[in-house]
């Protein structure tokens, strides 16, 4: 689940990974306009949260060189997008975005300025080949020991935001170790 707006970014993700203790993990991170080089990592089982700046991020010069290749013009739930097949190196992703959803532009603006939400050199690929807009399903091939993962759009929903909807909660508290990884965030 992502929500956007002109006040930040919260993105919330539960991934099922059967082969890990717990059966997958959860992560919460919470980006805020005002103050866009820190990442808050949310735990709400602890309620606790981490900080974590941008330079400890590895916000490194991205030197990978993305190449796209446009598939063709596909339905995907209900939107009409344009399929494409990024290859980074020896990894690949197939990607079907969409221009179709209301204020894609403000979601392309949101993420043109946060580093941590998006790869500015691989948007630009997409971009370039015509494959621009907001991802409604990607397929990563990963490697035997890593496998597939297919991330999909399953719900789109436009709604008004309050500033508390992107602060840290009240009664959190902060810890130095991140929140959320693979330790703290596993299902129990």
């Amino acid at each position: 689940k992502a929500s956007h707006s002109e006040l930040g970014s919260l993105s919330e993700m539960n991934m099922v990974v059967p082969q890990m203790p717990g059966g997958g993990m959860s992560s919460k991170m919470l980006i805020q306009k005002s103050n866009p080089d820190v990442a808050y990592m949310l735990n709400d089982k602890d309620k606790t949260y981490s900080e974590r700046k941008k330079t400890e991020g590895g916000s490194k010069e991205d030197t990978r060189t993305y190449e796209v290749k446009k598939l063709g013009e596909e339905t995907v739930n209900g939107y009409k997008c344009a399929h494409a097949l990024v290859t980074e190196g020896k990894e690949t992703h197939e990607v079907w975005n969409t221009k179709a959803i209301a204020d894609y532009d403000k979601y392309a603006k949101a993420m043109e300025t946060n580093e941590r939400m998006s790869n500015s050199k691989r948007e630009k690929a997409l971009k370039d080949a015509g494959c621009e807009g907001f991802p409604v399903k990607m397929i990563h091939k990963g490697n035997e020991r890593e496998g597939d993962m297919t991330i999909e759009l399953v719900k789109f929903e436009k709604k008004n935001f309050s500033k508390s909807d992107f602060e840290i909660p009240s009664g959190y508290t902060k810890t130095q170790t991140p929140t959320g990884g693979p330790a703290a965030g596993v299902k129990s």
